[in-house]
């Protein structure tokens, strides 16, 4: 029943909300439990800055390929595709894809692929927060195949679906600025 309740909130609008008190009494009797033990579990109740995905800082001595294609990957916000052999070449940096691999787990203690996927995920939690556009929009726009890839490699990072996520979002919000 309760993943039916978040279900159909996930899809609601702002007139629709107002109902669930009679189509889900026991679930509205729960939420703000729910939110609460959810934010605490996952750290979403902490600030966006504070939950963001730990995303190593190079050092000033840090390997000038691995500068290169960190700050690639960022202006990219982490879609950089599969091949990393066709990243060395495009960015001209001399090395095979195995030994830049090598380099960037050196100097970021994460590999490539994670430091990509934990950026578009940071990326994704921004979207969700601040835009109302489709969690499948989203994911088109970081470079996922589909929504079941993108709400998986959510899932993973933040342990609540990006539904989820937005719900917990808008509450916080408009918590805080009920308060004001």
């Amino acid at each position: 029943m309760l993943s039916c309740f978040l279900k159909s909130i996930c899809t609601a609008t702002p007139v629709q909300l107002t109902d669930y008190s009679t189509k889900y009494p026991l679930g509205v009797e729960l939420m703000p439990r729910i939110k609460r033990n959810v934010e605490n579990l996952f750290g979403l109740g902490v600030p966006a800055e504070d939950r963001t995905p730990d995303l190593p800082h190079l050092q000033a001595h840090a390997d000038w390929r691995v500068s290169k294609v960190k700050d690639f990957i960022d202006k990219q916000n982490g879609n950089v595709g599969t091949a990393l052999h066709c990243l060395c070449g495009q960015l001209d940096i001399g090395i095979t894809a195995a030994h830049l691999s090598r380099l960037f787990r050196q100097e970021t203690g994460l590999g490539i692929r994670e430091y990509s996927r934990r950026l578009r995920m940071d990326t994704a939690a921004r979207k969700l927060e601040s835009t109302a556009l489709p969690i499948k929009h989203i994911a088109a726009d970081l470079g996922y195949r589909g929504p079941a890839d993108f709400f998986r490699q959510f899932k993973q990072q933040f342990n609540v679906t990006p539904c989820e996520f937005r719900i917990l979002q808008r509450s916080r919000r408009s918590s805080g600025s009920q308060t004001a």
